[in-house]
């Protein structure tokens, strides 16, 4: 599909089908090719196509870190609104308080006061 596309737009396209040994083999370099851990299922395709394409191009422009750079996710919305509320309370108590909150179940039920509440504190420390 996506050489046919390319086809149409009439854009220089490289395809390349991955098999489980690539993926396999990406797995003990994934700690050295990241600055920082993250749990994002893009990793092993991010490497995968960044090798293809250091083959051909020396720079390639990516889509990621648009989303933290303009604030694209709700998170970030949520922790300028509610930072008012978090501020007054010390670092060395948001601290506490989010390692406390990171433990506790996200099930069904308590999903909109547990989890939301994990994202709006973790947010909101960031600032």
């Amino acid at each position: 599909m996506a050489s046919r596309i390319a086809n149409y737009l009439g854009t220089n396209h490289t395809s390349y089908i991955c098999t489980q040994d690539d993926v396999i083999k990406k797995i003990p370099n994934i700690p050295f090719a990241f600055t920082e851990p993250f749990a994002d299922s893009s990793q092993i395709p991010t490497m995968l196509v960044s090798e293809l394409a250091s083959k051909k191009v020396k720079v390639v422009l990516s889509g990621d870190g648009g989303d933290e750079l303009f604030g694209g996710y709700n998170r970030y919305i949520y922790a300028n609104k509610y930072w008012k509320l978090f501020s007054f309370i010390p670092a060395y108590l948001r601290n506490k308080l989010i390692s406390t909150i990171k433990f506790y179940p996200t099930r069904k039920l308590l999903y909109y006061f547990f989890y939301k509440t994990k994202r709006i504190i973790n947010a909101c420390f960031i600032i």
